[in-house]
C-alpha cells in the first residue's frame, strides 16, 4: 500500500498566489477562501510540482503570474515546494520554473529564451526523467488524478471507466454464468470453443440461408405439383394386363408366321424373313425406349433450373423494392441527426442573463449569489448539451446501422443479378436442347436403320412371294405380319401410359422429399431460434452477475454497465447512481459523497492513497470517511487563505 500524505505545501509566484504557506501533517484539513482566491490552485499547484500538470491532468496551461492585460509577468517565476510523507518517510519535492535571458554576441539587450524547469528532490538536483521516474514510482499521473480529485472518474469516457470497473473483480467464466440452469450448461456444450459472440455470429449466418431456403420451398413444391404428369383414365393394373395380351398376342402371330413358312424350297428365305422381321420389332422398340427416356432427363433439368430461376427473380424484385426505404430511412435519421446538431450550435450560443437584482429591495444581489445563480444555469446548460451529445450519439449509432443495411442490401443485388444471368441462361440451354431432342425424334422406318430393314424386308419378301403356290400361305403370313405390326403399336402406347405411372411415382417422391426438406429446415431454423434465446438469457444474467459483483464493492455508488435498446439487444454503458438517481442529477454534495466512495474502492484495488483535494466542500454537512487525506476546499467570505486543522 502506498500512501502518500502532504506535510507542507509553498506556492509562490504560481497563477494568482503570490505567495502561500500551507501546513497540513499529513492530516485532514480545511482551505477557506472566498471565491478567486486560489483555492482551487492549490490543488494545480500540487498536481503541477508532480507531474507538471493541472488538477485536471492537462499539460498545457499557463502557470506564471499575469498582469491586467493578461500578459507575464517578467521575473516571477513559479516555485513550489512539498513536504511529504510517503509510506511514513519524510521527502521533499521541488519543482522552479526559471526564466532564462541570454545576451547575444553583438547585442546590447539580452534575449529570453525558453524557461527551464529546475527539479529536487529532497533538495538533489534532478534531471527530468530521473525526477518522472521517482514520482511515476510513486504513483502513476492518471490514478492520481482519479485518486485526489472526487469528480475525475465521473469526467472520464464511460468506456475508461468501465474498462477500470471491470478490473475490479476477477474474470467471470462462462462455467460461472452457466452453472444455475441446465439449459445454458447444453448451450456451452454446443459452442464446440466457439466464443458466445461468435456463435452469435454463426447463428445468425445460418438463419439467414435457412430463411432464404424455407421461403424458396413453397414455389418449389408447387413446381413439382405442376409437372406431375397426366396419367389418363386408364388404371395401372388395367395397362399391365393389356400389355400382357398385346405381348402374348405378338408371340402367337409369330409362331404362327414361323409354321406356315415350312415349304422346301422357300423354307430358307421364310426363315430369314421372319428373323430380319424380329430383329427389325427389337430395333424399332430399342429406339423408341431411347428416344423417350433422353427426352424426360433433359425436360426435369429443365423444370429444376426455371424453378430456380423464378426464385432468383423473386429475390432481386424483393432487394429492389427493399433499397429505396433503406435509403429513405437513412436520409431520415441523418435530416434528425442534423436538427440535433443546430439545437446543440443553439444552445452552446445562449449566454446567461438572470437577473441580479433583489426583487424585494431592488439593490443588486451579492457577487455571491449571482454567482451560485449563473452557476446554476451553467451546470443546466451544460446537461442540456450533453443530453443533446447523447441523443446525436444515437442517431449517428442508428444511422451506421442504417447505412449498413443499405449497403448490405446494395452488395447482395449486385451478386444475385449476375447469378440471375446464369440461371437464364441455364434455361434457354435446356430449352434449346428439349426442342432439339423433340425436332430429332421421327419414326424408326425413316432412320439410317429402319431403312436398311425395310430394304432386307422387301428383299426377302419378294424372294419368298416368287413361288405361285404358296401366294395364299404368302397372304396369311403377311396378314400375321400385319396383326404383329398393329400390336406392336398398341403395345408401345400401352408402354407410354405405363411410363408416365412411373414418371409421376418419380415426381411424387420429389413431392415427398420437398415436404421432408421442409420439415429439417423449419426444426433446423428452430433450435437455431432455441441457441439464439439461450444466448440473450446467457448474456442477461452474465450482465447482471457482472454488475452485482462490481457495486458490492462499493457503499454509496451503484453502476449501470448495460442498457437494453428498443431492439431488445443489450448495449455496453457505464453510468454511476446513488440510490436510483443517475450521477448527472444528482446535487454537488451526493456527488462529491459519490466521489469519495469510488475513491475508496479504487485506493483499496490499488493499493494507493493520495491527498483528496475536495472542491466546493462547503456544499455538504457530512464528508464519506476516507483512509486518504483529505483538504477540503470550502468557499467562504474570507478575503485571503485560511487554513483550519
Amino acid at each position: 500500500m502506498t500512501d502518500i500524505r502532504l506535510d507542507e505545501l509553498f506556492v509562490t509566484n504560481f497563477k494568482g498566489i503570490k505567495s502561500f504557506y500551507l501546513t497540513a501533517n499529513s492530516k485532514d484539513i480545511t482551505v477557506n477562501g472566498d471565491n478567486a482566491t486560489g483555492k482551487t490552485t492549490l490543488f494545480d499547484a500540487f498536481t503541477w510540482l508532480l507531474f507538471g500538470k493541472d488538477s485536471t491532468g492537462a499539460a498545457k496551461f499557463n502557470v506564471k503570474p499575469l498582469d491586467n492585460q493578461m500578459q507575464e509577468i517578467l521575473g516571477l517565476e513559479p516555485d513550489v515546494t512539498a513536504a511529504l510523507s510517503v509510506d511514513g518517510k519524510a521527502h521533499t519535492l521541488h519543482r522552479h520554473l526559471k526564466e532564462v535571458w541570454v545576451k547575444s554576441a553583438g547585442k546590447a539587450e539580452k534575449v529570453r529564451k525558453p524557461d527551464r524547469t529546475e527539479l529536487y528532490i529532497d533538495d538533489v538536483p534532478q534531471k527530468v526523467k530521473e525526477y518522472d521516474a521517482y514520482i511515476d514510482g510513486l504513483m502513476n499521473s492518471d490514478l492520481f488524478v482519479i485518486l485526489t480529485n472526487p469528480a475525475a472518474f465521473a469526467a472520464m469516457k464511460w468506456d475508461a471507466q468501465r474498462e477500470i470497473l471491470m478490473q475490479l473483480i476477477p474474470n467471470l467464466t462462462d462455467t460461472e454464468v452457466a452453472a444455475s440452469s441446465d439449459d445454458l450448461k447444453e448451450l456451452l456444450d454446443k459452442l464446440d470453443g466457439k466464443s458466445i459472440a461468435d456463435q452469435q455470429k454463426v447463428i445468425a449466418s445460418k438463419r439467414r440461408t435457412l430463411k432464404q431456403d424455407i421461403d424458396a420451398l413453397p414455389a418449389r413444391i408447387d413446381e413439382a405439383n405442376r409437372a406431375m404428369p397426366d396419367i389418363g383414365k386408364d388404371s395401372e393394373e388395367s395397362l399391365k394386363q393389356a400389355k400382357a395380351i398385346y405381348e402374348e398376342a405378338i408371340e402367337t402371330s409369330k409362331g404362327r408366321v414361323a409354321d406356315l413358312k415350312t415349304t422346301d424350297h422357300t423354307k430358307l428365305a421364310r426363315q430369314k424373313l421372319l428373323d430380319v422381321k424380329n430383329d427389325y420389332m427389337e430395333a424399332m422398340a430399342k429406339y423408341q425406349e431411347e428416344q423417350t427416356r433422353g427426352s424426360r432427363t433433359i425436360a426435369k433439368q429443365y423444370d429444376a433450373a426455371a424453378a430456380d430461376l423464378r426464385v432468383a427473380k423473386d429475390h432481386i424484385a424483393q432487394l429492389e423494392a427493399d433499397i429505396p426505404r433503406s435509403k429513405k430511412s437513412v436520409e431520415i435519421l441523418q435530416q434528425a441527426n442534423d436538427a440535433l446538431r443546430a439545437e446543440w450550435v443553439t444552445v452552446n450560443g445562449q449566454d446567461f442573463d438572470g437577473d441580479t437584482t433583489c426583487p424585494t429591495c431592488g439593490q443588486q444581489l451579492p457577487p455571491d449569489q449571482v454567482a451560485q445563480a449563473e452557476k446554476n444555469w451553467n451546470l443546466q446548460k451544460a446537461a442540456k448539451l450533453t443530453k443533446i451529445r447523447e441523443n446525436g450519439e444515437a442517431k449517428k449509432a442508428q444511422i451506421a446501422e442504417a447505412q449498413k443495411l443499405l449497403d448490405s442490401e446494395t452488395a447482395e443485388l449486385d451478386q444475385a443479378k449476375p447469378q440471375l444471368a446464369k440461371l437464364q441462361a441455364r434455361v434457354d440451354e435446356l430449352d434449346q436442347k428439349l426442342t432439339a431432342i423433340q425436332k430429332a425424334t421421327q419414326g424408326f422406318d425413316n432412320t439410317k436403320d429402319g431403312q436398311v430393314f425395310a430394304s432386307r424386308i422387301a428383299a426377302l419378301t419378294k424372294a419368298v412371294a416368287t413361288d405361285d403356290a404358296d401366294a395364299d400361305v404368302q397372304k396369311e403370313i403377311d396378314e400375321e405380319t400385319a396383326k404383329i405390326a398393329d400390336s406392336q403399336n398398341e403395345l408401345q402406347q400401352v408402354m407410354d401410359q405405363l411410363a408416365q405411372y412411373q414418371a409421376a411415382r418419380t415426381q411424387q417422391a420429389r413431392i415427398a422429399e420437398l415436404g421432408d426438406e421442409d420439415k429439417r429446415l423449419k426444426a433446423a431454423y428452430a433450435e437455431l431460434e432455441k441457441q439464439s434465446y439461450l444466448i440473450d438469457q446467457f448474456t442477461r444474467r452474465k450482465v447482471d452477475m457482472l454488475q452485482k459483483r462490481i457495486n458490492k464493492k462499493f457503499k454509496l455508488v451503484s453502476f449501470k454497465l448495460f442498457e437494453n435498446q428498443k431492439n431488445g439487444e443489450l448495449k455496453e454503458t457505464c453510468e454511476a447512481a446513488v440510490n436510483g438517481v443517475p450521477y448527472s442529477d444528482l446535487n454537488n454534495a451526493a456527488r462529491i459523497n459519490a466521489g469519495l466512495d469510488i475513491i475508496n474502492t479504487l485506493s483499496d484495488f490499488y493499493h494507493a492513497h493520495a491527498p483528496i483535494f475536495v472542491d466546493n466542500a462547503e456544499s455538504i454537512n457530512q464528508l464519506l470517511p476516507t483512509d486518504a487525506q483529505q483538504i477540503r476546499l470550502v468557499v467562504t467570505h474570507d478575503k485571503e487563505l485560511k487554513v483550519e486543522g
